[in-house]
């Protein structure tokens, strides 16, 4: 075990001692690649690419199976793949936005949304979300409007439907959570949750007491939320914010949550300050929520200048890490 001191991006003097992860590997990958994202189900881990590619492996590891091939959509990258039923789902970074599928097996990509021509036409797409019944997502058009529009589009593709607008602020890829259950949509926007039918119809508001700067998700009829070091929680029908766990670092924000029965997984960052350089450090955490409404936070790794990103199961939670020439996966059992 390794300490050093550092000053926190929160500004306090941090004492911290580096923890390897204790995880087993499933792959070595070679650093080219340039793996930025990830997303597990029963199917396989999937791993987003840079040069907007997408592979999958089987959940014990194994050789690769390239889905997208890189630089086949001429882009730099993909954001976070989203698993349907039979197909992959990515939205294209790109301020004319664009929504592709492959399937799981492999096969060749189809065009679910096309990029827009203009600024008139459509933008670029946020937290893509995919159930049984379509894909959705919030929408910003490239002219960088303060209203974000709510779509969907059948699983297969079609004309896009607009369910509704939000108001977001900031940068386009702040400020634009979309969370979504069996039959309704969540948003945050300034004091307040949004609740909206999938169909779209009426907007109910909640208010918050408490800053929501990264909005990762509904699961089992609450909202969970991240605010500088804290994971709070609240009923989707309203009610008290309630401070769930809290870490000793910043929670990073917005790729930062993942959710899955119990546990939600947090990624935390440090900047540190070591004379005259200046670098992240970043811990992965599993907290998992009790019975009574408290939890529990196990630290997986930290203080890691290596981390990429993480997923998790019913049974494992996956990160990858970059070192040198090679990014490796691994896994560990959930708690």
């Amino acid at each position: 075990m390794r300490c050093r001191a550092g000053l926190s991006i929160v500004f306090f003097l941090a004492i911290s001692c580096s923890r390897k992860p204790e995880g087993e590997r499933l792959a070595e990958l070679p650093n080219s690649l340039g793996i930025g994202t990830i997303a597990v189900d029963e199917t396989g881990i999937y791993l987003g690419l840079n040069s907007a590619g997408i592979m999958r492996l089987d959940l014990d590891g194994g050789s690769p199976l390239t889905l997208m091939p890189q630089h086949a959509l001429g882009r730099e990258w993909l954001y976070a793949p989203v698993l349907g039923r039979d197909a992959v789902y990515a939205a294209i970074n790109s301020i004319g936005g664009g929504i592709i599928g492959v399937p799981k097996d492999g096969g060749d990509y189809r065009v679910i949304v096309a990029e827009a021509t203009s600024c008139a036409d459509a933008g670029a797409a946020y937290s893509l979300l995919a159930d049984q019944s379509g894909l959705f997502w919030r929408e910003v058009r490239c002219d960088l409007s303060s209203v974000s529009t709510v779509r969907t589009v059948p699983l297969d593709g079609g004309a896009p439907i607009d369910l509704g607008s939000a108001p977001y602020s900031g940068p386009p890829h702040e400020n634009l959570g979309l969370a979504a259950d069996s039959a309704n949509l969540y948003w945050a926007e300034t004091g307040s949750f949004v609740m909206m039918p999938k169909s779209g119809g009426p907007q109910t508001r909640f208010p918050v007491g408490v800053d929501v700067q990264s909005f990762p998700g509904v699961l089992e009829g609450r909202l969970y939320w991240s605010a500088n070091q804290s994971i709070y929680q609240m009923p989707t029908a309203g009610g008290a914010a309630l401070e769930l766990a809290r870490v000793v670092h910043q929670i990073f924000t917005p790729w930062g949550l993942g959710l899955r029965a119990n546990t939600i997984l947090a990624r935390g960052v440090d900047t540190v300050i070591d004379g005259d350089q200046e670098y992240n450090l970043y811990s992965l955490f599993e907290i998992t929520r009790r019975d009574d409404g408290t939890a529990s936070v196990r630290t997986i790794t930290s203080d890691n200048r290596g981390l990429c990103c993480a997923a998790l199961d019913g049974t494992y939670i996956y990160w990858v890490e970059y070192s040198g020439a090679q990014q490796t996966l691994f896994r560990t059992p959930r708690r």
